[in-house]
């Protein structure tokens, strides 16, 4: 009878022992998954702010990075249109000066022979002992081509895309006047040759002296307008290039300038 009621004594200690250790178990198990998801959650949170704080950094990086980019080629652009302006503008005022100087007192004289030879009879443009020459492969342009029109289209395509296609225009306008001009040299009737009806227009009923200053105020007019496109925007550290005004007793020439070979 002792040892049955020691056994169920027993028994319903340990039973009460067993059930108590189950529920402080449980217990602990809540306790510890309920710390776990908070660990969970604090992390998830920690890298969650980590990840904004790399595309933050990220995307400050690559606003600085593109930034240095642009004033890198700014700053490469820039010293581009310096190269350009202290290698060709001396030329094209070299030959703003003989379109002025050269030109135009044969054309009001109407001394057409001498006009030709000056200002399109072609010669090379090579250096004196050139390699190119001595094997017949230099190039030949008339004075024209060699002091305006090269270093005008040169200069051109180092001023942008935008700026060039306007100053092209100018350009081809001062060709045209120039072509004309040729025409009357030789003898040649404008409204016969393959000039637009526009150009043609600008010429009629003119006589051959006076088409010829015509032509020579229209080119005039062609090279202050590729000039005052050229100067828009200019950097202030470059000196702005002078036109050809109406007046040409304030026409300021320039006053030391390269002896021009040609080759560009």
């Amino acid at each position: 009878m002792l040892g049955f009621l020691v056994g169920y004594g027993d028994e319903g200690v340990l039973g009460h022992s067993v059930q108590g250790d189950n529920r402080t178990g449980q217990c602990w198990q809540r306790r510890r998954t309920s710390l776990n998801v908070r660990l969970s959650m604090g992390s998830h949170d920690s890298d969650s702010l980590n990840r904004r704080q790399f595309l933050i950094a990220a995307m400050a990086f690559g606003v600085a990075t593109r930034m240095q980019e642009v004033e890198m080629v700014s700053a490469k652009d820039l010293m581009s249109v310096k190269r350009a302006y202290f290698r060709y503008v001396p030329r094209i005022e070299a030959g703003r000066d003989f379109f002025v100087d050269g030109l135009l007192p044969l054309i009001e004289t109407e001394n057409w022979s001498e006009l030709k030879r000056v200002a399109y009879q072609v010669t090379s443009d090579a250096r004196s002992g050139s390699v190119k020459a001595e094997y017949g492969l230099d190039r030949k342009v008339s004075e024209l081509q060699r002091l305006l029109f090269d270093p005008m289209s040169i200069w051109a395509q180092a001023l942008g895309e935008a700026k060039k296609r306007k100053l092209e225009r100018s350009l081809d306008k001062l060709k045209v006047s120039m072509d004309v001009l040729e025409m009357t040299v030789d003898g040649k009737e404008v409204s016969k040759s393959r000039l637009s009806d526009e150009d043609k227009a600008l010429y009629q009923g003119l006589a051959r002296g006076e088409i010829a200053i015509a032509a020579w105020k229209n080119g005039r007019d062609a090279i202050n307008e590729y000039l005052d496109e050229a100067n828009a925007g200019l950097s202030r550290e470059l000196r702005k290039v002078s036109g050809i005004p109406e007046q040409l007793n304030g026409y300021q020439r320039r006053e030391s300038r390269p002896v021009p070979y040609g080759t560009f």
